[in-house]
């Protein structure tokens, strides 16, 4: 996924409201910011898991100097966005808001205000709000971004079984050989709709449907094996 950190009082201390880690006399010489502690080996961490990290402010900060920042403590991001790139893009989309990360690809947004938190619910964007005050924020942005890595996993997932229900759909207008695999793929995709979590007994149900029409006289192909595959990830991923 791609997510995006804000800096001041989420990475970027304003006084001395939280933790920071360890920077040398000469780098503060030479304008270094401090970072949150922890914040290098979270970042590490999540793009380890191949998520992209960006960074989106409000600050008028400039690209070069957050990223000169940033290479202090070892962290390379992907995109920059300070305010200036922020209000053009916003004003181009008609947004009314301080931020809107959908704007720049962004699937989740990291900060500190409430009030980006609020936005997030008018606008349909997903955030993590982290306190400054908060000494085990590292640990809830891990939790979080599972939580949305997994809703994330889910929709994609679902999305191409819901457009393989309606190609095969389509194609048993011409050949009955599609009828079994269009009537699994529906009874599937709307148990599945029905149902966040799976349990043993709805497991058993989709495999009895995927199992039916492997038995039975159908089409095959990759658009079934694609499915099967799609299905068999869901199946994983939602078990209690």
């Amino acid at each position: 996924m791609n997510i995006s950190f804000d800096l001041d009082s989420t990475l970027i201390p304003n006084g001395n409201e939280f933790t920071v880690a360890y920077k040398s006399r000469i780098a503060g010489l030479f304008g270094i910011e401090n970072i949150r502690k922890d914040a290098p080996k979270l970042i590490a961490e999540l793009q380890h898991k191949g998520h992209d990290i960006h960074i989106y402010t409000t600050s008028y900060r400039s690209e070069r100097k957050i990223r000169l920042y940033l290479k202090y403590y070892g962290i390379k991001v992907c995109k920059v966005i300070n305010q200036i790139e922020n209000r053009k893009v916003l004003k181009e989309h008609n947004k009314y808001s301080s931020k809107y990360p959908p704007a720049f690809g962004f699937d989740v947004h990291i900060d500190d205000l409430e009030g980006v938190g609020i936005e997030s619910e008018t606008h349909n964007f997903k955030t993590i709000i982290i306190k400054p005050t908060n000494e085990k924020w590292a640990e809830k942005v891990i939790k979080e971004i599972e939580f949305y890595e997994n809703e994330y996993f889910n929709s994609i997932h679902f999305e191409r079984m819901k457009m393989m229900q309606s190609y095969f759909k389509e194609m048993s207008k011409s050949s009955n050989l599609y009828i079994p695999e269009y009537n699994a793929t529906k009874t599937i995709n709307s148990i599945l709709e029905s149902n966040c979590n799976v349990d043993t007994e709805i497991k058993k149900r989709i495999e009895s449907e995927l199992s039916k029409v492997n038995k039975s006289e159908h089409y095959g192909g990759s658009h079934w094996h694609d499915y099967e595959i799609h299905t068999n990830s869901i199946l994983k991923h939602r078990m209690k």
